[in-house]
């Protein structure tokens, strides 16, 4: 869908749209969080850069945390502290 395709959906405002709308935000959201999922994993096997563990770590674990919240707990436990 372009970007003329959701302007349409938002200035006609149905709830359709905003659904449609939601659903193509979550599309956008998980294509994002493939790459940053995967330079975590990267810099959890290099273990060099703390800072660049943490930044990977915190971009990714608060959008997971509510799909299992006791394995990001364990996973802040081990890795973040």
């Amino acid at each position: 869908m372009n970007n003329s395709n959701v302007a349409h959906l938002i200035h006609h405002g149905s709830i359709n749209s905003f659904e449609q709308l939601r659903v193509m935000v979550d599309d956008i959201v998980a294509q994002i969080n493939v790459p940053l999922l995967q330079k975590l994993i990267r810099e959890m096997r290099s273990n060099i850069d703390k800072f660049r563990l943490d930044l990977y770590a915190m971009s990714v674990l608060p959008q997971n945390s509510m799909m299992n919240e006791l394995v990001t707990n364990q996973f802040q436990d081990r890795n973040l502290k």
